[in-house]
């Protein structure tokens, strides 16, 4: 199974609404199939640099022109597994402590990924029920929830089964592999 990248991307295209948490949800991919993600990959118009570094990490680049010169940008993302499922998880590159992540359910082979944005609504509402604990925030551009709930809180609220609710099955990402790196 291949995931990657793009909840960056996610998070700045699809940018309205966005859901971040505290804790990623199940485990580090193995590594065996963590590698699989090295490569070159594009999204629309982005192309981005995928290197996996163990334990379920990847740090991903892209380069782009700024109008005098070339800006290189990295991140750091987690390849998670739960319930069979893959979840990417974009660790915010800001000084939060600890850090937030914004996820998405993965779908993928060898050679694309579909990433899939949590549902505002399903969010808002476990938190404002108390299914989970976090912060809603809304203003006229942007809806947020941060959660706040523990890992194994988080672990047991996301369910496989409810994927078509806890996930935006109309707003799909889908990445390309374009270039395969072979150490």
């Amino acid at each position: 199974m291949r995931l990657l990248l793009t909840a960056l991307l996610a998070t700045l295209v699809l940018g309205c609404s966005s859901v971040t948490t505290l804790h990623p949800v199940g485990k580090p991919i193995e590594d065996e199939h963590g590698k699989t993600v090295d490569g070159t990959w594009q999204f629309e118009d982005q192309v981005y640099h995928a290197k996996y570094i163990g334990e379920g990490k990847i740090r991903f680049a892209q380069v782009e022109w700024n109008g005098e010169r070339f800006e290189l940008s990295e991140h750091t993302a987690l390849l998670m597994l739960h319930q069979d499922a893959g979840y990417l998880h974009v660790m915010h590159e800001d000084d939060d402590t600890p850090p937030r992540y914004a996820f998405f359910r993965c779908i993928g082979d060898e050679d694309s990924i579909l990433l899939l944005q949590p549902n505002y609504e399903a969010f808002r509402k476990a938190v404002d029920s108390g299914q989970l604990t976090g912060e809603v925030e809304k203003d006229d551009n942007q809806k947020e929830v941060h959660l706040t709930a523990t890992k194994e809180q988080f672990d047991a609220f996301i369910d496989k089964a409810k994927a078509g609710e806890q996930f935006d099955l109309d707003t799909v990402m889908s990445l390309r592999r374009i270039g395969k790196k072979d150490d």
